[in-house]
């Protein structure tokens, strides 16, 4: 399932955002936004240190800065 999804991936030329998440996050723990190496040069991939995948939520103000500087860029 994984080299499907990578080989989709591969096949978009728009620019794409991807946010990263942990599944289970330490509370109490450092949090951080850490931007990951990608593969492509139209993607950017964003870590959400210490996160759920509810990064809306949980990191409501980060979220919503990475997205409108994304779409700022494009």
């Amino acid at each position: 399932m994984v080299e499907e999804a990578d080989r989709a991936l591969r096949r978009v030329t728009c620019p794409v955002l991807l946010m990263k998440s942990s599944f289970f996050p330490q509370p109490g723990g450092p949090r951080s936004v850490q931007e990951e190496t990608a593969d492509q040069p139209n993607v950017r991939i964003v870590r959400f240190v210490n996160s759920g995948h509810l990064i809306h939520r949980e990191r409501f103000d980060e979220f919503i800065t990475l997205v409108k500087d994304f779409f700022k860029e494009h």
